[in-house]
This record gives C-alpha cells, structure tokens and sequence, in this order.
C-alpha cells in the first residue's frame, strides 16, 4: 500500500482532557478549522455538539471521516472518558479506525523553539500537575524510547524526554537548567512554585491541549502504525478512576 492511500482524506480530532473541550477538522493531512467550548463538568453536553456543529459547517457525514484522533490525557476523568466514549461511538457504525494522542504531547505542540526546556503542564489538583518534559534537537528522532517528534519547525524537532508523570510543580523542575518554558493550564496554577525553584529562567505561556494537534499527532501515529488502534484513556491516578465510577461519572 502506498503512503498516499495510506492518509484518510478527513481526520477528526477531539480533546477534553481539560475545561477547554474542542474537536478539529484536518483535510488530506492539513488543518481545516477548529471549534472550542469552555465547560466545567459539562463535556457531555458540549463536545458532540461542538462536532456535529462543525461537521455540518462542512458539509463532511461522519461516515465520510477516514480516521479519528482522541486526546487520552492525562487529564480530567469526565473528560476523558467523554472523549474517548465520543470517539468510539462515532467510529462504531461505520468502522472508522481511532488512535490515541497524549494530551500533553498536543499541548506541548505550541511550544515555541527554545533552547532549553519545554514542560507541558495540566493541574492534576490537590497541588500537583501532570508534567511531561521535551526538548528541541536536531534529526528526526531523540524521544525517549525512540519516540517520534512533537512538532518540527526550522529543520529541527520537538521530542519527549520523559514519560508522563504527575507530581509537584517544583519537583518536575528541580533539576532543570538553562531557559525553562512551562506552558499549559498547570503552568499557570503553580506559578509562584515554578518560580522558586527556576526564577528568572521561568518563561510562562498560556495554552491548553487543542484538537488541531491532537489531529496532527493521531495523523502521523496511524502512518507510523499503518492503521488504527483500541482506544483507552491515560490514568495517571488510580484514585481518580475509583472516585469517578463511584460517583457515576
């Protein structure tokens, strides 16, 4: 099979690992549009809206969509399992494949380049974050098991340099040097422990996880795959899962 059959001509990205829920449109491997909604606890009522919305606004039937990208987080409970739920009852009926993106890695995605550190950042509550470091390098590969680049930009690529962990702010980056850009919803919770430990080397910038790269990643990881693949989300808390079934969520 050649890799031109192998891109769907319609990807559908979803993200709702946080209160920022969007779904995004990308059209023979380009970004086309993106819809975003703010909600607190109401993914379920926002994010299919958001893409039946969207859909119609292009005239595109899910049935015509190649391929499904969903954030798995880390992130949120209901978020998640609302995104991944979406996901999969969207691509039942017609047998559309799915693959998974990590959430930080799609927030990581509109990190500037930098010489020194990028730390992608959601609030994982009770104090901490869920954290995932990268660097810009040079080459096509240089993530951590060998995993492919975030983004490229400029001959030089984005990569993962951890696993994703959730701890405290300033733990994360005790033991970082030289320009430490921290970007995401936790970046700006923890700010005044980033501080303490960085200082001056700290560079903040507002964001959060967005479909668009969501879509971007999922693309590039079902070309890497050659095809679909079961869909769960990403727990970094066992607690956090117990909490939810107890509560119905």
């Amino acid at each position: 099979m050649s890799d031109e059959r192998k891109i769907p001509k319609f990807v559908l990205g979803l993200e709702a690992s946080t209160p920022q829920a969007s779904t995004a449109l990308l059209v023979e491997g380009r970004f086309a549009d993106q819809w975003t909604v703010t909600t607190h606890r109401g993914h379920s009522r926002a994010l299919m809206p958001l893409v039946e919305g969207m859909l119609s606004e292009h005239n595109i039937a899910v049935s015509e969509i190649g391929l499904i990208a969903c954030g798995r987080g880390p992130g949120t409970f209901t978020g998640l399992r609302v995104a991944c739920a979406s996901a999969m009852g969207l691509s039942a009926p017609h047998k559309i494949p799915l693959v998974g993106v990590s959430s930080l890695s799609a927030l990581a995605g509109q990190a500037p380049p930098t010489e020194g550190w990028v730390v992608a950042l959601l609030d994982a509550r009770k104090g901490e974050v869920y954290a995932q470091l990268y660097r810009w390098r040079s080459g096509k590969r240089g993530g951590v098991g060998d995993a492919p680049p975030v983004k490229t930009e400029a001959g030089r690529v984005l990569c993962s340099q951890s696993e994703p962990q959730v701890a405290r702010a300033e733990g994360v980056v005790s033991n970082l040097e030289g320009e430490v850009v921290c970007l995401g919803p936790g970046a700006l919770a923890y700010e005044s422990e980033l501080r303490s430990v960085v200082g001056d080397r700290l560079r903040l910038i507002s964001a959060f996880p967005l479909a668009g790269d969501v879509g971007r990643l999922g693309l590039e990881r079902y070309k890497l795959l050659g095809g679909g693949e079961r869909l769960s989300p990403l727990y970094l808390r066992g607690g956090d899962v117990q909490i939810g079934e107890r509560n119905g969520k």
